[in-house]
């Protein structure tokens, strides 16, 4: 039985909401922060566990000059009490299929019961939302000879990224292939970086220099070119992660076709060697290029060829499947038990890039099948909806919300300009401001460091 009532709570918000101006004309502000800093935690606890009236703490920013500034230090900041503390929306039960999914060297699996709230599913649809509608623009774009070269579009796989996104910690690490722009997104770049980066304009999360198959940031180690070429190095990252003890997980994602290559093997028994810390994630969208999955892999069950490490298939187009799956492997490698893989059954809706009109493999029938019975946010919206977690209108107001924004990125980032020829010998080395040799190789020219000149993004990115 907890110590402190539900009447004892309101008394204390009743009290700091009161008490707030005069506390702050007498009290130096500083040293009253350090003293009702020691009562955050026990506050914290007890709403978050026990009481029906606060449900959730908002995730609004506090100050930077104020440290660890929790609940009671929110309520005398001054401002409105209800800029920082938000009603929570109770959650609601959601049953997933049977079938959802498939587990190999476990003896339990991802639960088939997933609690879902009114703010998770704006969320969640809002995040797909956008990396649709990105990705659409950047369609529309290079086909229109705005966005050159290699262009892999995450549409159809949205479910994916969104839904593993929640499992991960602040200090978890991201690395996947190609076809990156989804996962860019979701883990802080934003659209302006992404579409800079695809039109080759100096707002790009590379300057421009780097293009669809290469964006990095914090945390986030690409967007790599090479099929399976990135999986040794997302292990490398668990490797760092195990060697640093910050309880962090390196996230590899990568498709079918890079779970055949031979490196793939090699860093699974390293993984597991060394138990690290690192989540394999198979997005398996039936195709590797123009190959289907049947033609190329003897054993399609990909999830179960890790020898020694478990691995759970997932109805990769089901977003809550999605997201239990993530928790279940997060914890479990949290535990210290090692390596683990998913597998996540997908689809992508276009080619293998924007040069391959993904027909030639597939008959279009197959196509338009899947896309009007497997589409993951239309049957995610459907799903809240019916649940009556959240209405028409609010689905509507994402779409609108998300439509303006992507014209107004993408109208802004086809008026800034190309970096210059000269950046093509930039960057070349971290810290380096000697002369580089560089094609052509006729003498030699001056080196710069200009990646600090890349805008930041240090607000978290709306999903």
């Amino acid at each position: 039985m907890s110590l402190i009532s539900d009447s004892s709570v309101i008394a204390v918000f009743k009290f700091v909401k009161n008490m707030n101006g005069l506390l702050l004309n007498f009290v130096n502000t500083s040293k009253l922060y350090k003293i009702v800093n020691g009562v955050d935690k026990a506050i914290n606890n007890y709403i978050l566990k026990n009481s029906p009236i606060v449900r959730h703490i908002s995730t609004t920013p506090f100050p930077a000059n104020v440290p660890n500034a929790g609940l009671a230090s929110r309520l005398l900041d001054g401002h409105k009490t209800n800029q920082y503390v938000a009603e929570r929306s109770e959650g609601q039960k959601v049953p997933l299929a049977e079938n959802v999914f498939e587990v190999y060297g476990l003896n339990e699996c991802p639960s088939l019961t997933s609690e879902l709230t009114k703010e998770e599913a704006l969320q969640y649809l809002r995040a797909m939302k956008r990396i649709r509608r990105m990705e659409q623009l950047a369609q529309a774009l290079y086909l229109d000879r705005k966005i050159r070269g290699f262009c892999h579009l995450y549409i159809g796989e949205e479910a994916c990224a969104v839904g593993l996104k929640p499992s991960m910690g602040p200090k978890d690490t991201l690395i996947t292939s190609y076809r990156c722009h989804g996962w860019a997104l979701l883990m802080g770049q934003t659209v302006e970086m992404i579409l800079g980066e695809l039109l080759g304009r100096i707002n790009g999360s590379a300057r421009g220099k780097g293009g669809s198959m290469h964006m990095y940031g914090t945390n986030f180690f690409g967007g790599n070119g090479i099929v399976g070429g990135h999986v040794p190095l997302g292990t490398g990252v668990a490797l760092a992660h195990k060697y640093r003890n910050n309880g962090a997980i390196s996230w590899t994602s990568f498709g079918d076709g890079a779970a055949d290559q031979g490196q793939t093997f090699e860093s699974y028994n390293m993984a597991k060697l060394w138990n690290l810390p690192i989540v394999y994630t198979i997005e398996n969208n039936q195709y590797s290029m123009g190959t289907a999955t049947k033609r190329h892999s003897a054993n399609t069950r990909y999830f179960t060829r890790g020898d020694l490490i478990p691995g759970i298939k997932v109805d990769g187009m089901d977003l809550l499947a999605v997201r239990q799956a993530g928790k279940f492997a997060a914890a479990y490698v949290r535990a210290g038990k090692g390596p683990i893989i998913l597998q996540l059954d997908t689809y992508r809706f276009r080619g293998h890039s924007m040069s391959d009109p993904g027909t030639s493999y597939r008959s279009k029938s197959e196509v338009d099948k899947i896309m009007k019975s497997k589409d993951c946010i239309k049957n995610f919206a459907e799903k809240v909806i019916a649940q009556q977690l959240i209405s028409d209108e609010d689905l509507k107001a994402i779409q609108k919300e998300v439509k303006k924004e992507m014209k107004e990125v993408q109208d802004k980032c086809l008026k800034v300009k190309e970096p210059s020829i000269e950046e093509t010998h930039h960057d070349v080395y971290q810290e380096y401001k000697a002369k580089v040799r560089m094609p052509p190789m006729e003498g030699l020219r001056e080196h710069k460091n200009v990646s600090h000149l890349v805008k930041k993004n240090k607000q978290c990115v709306k999903q």
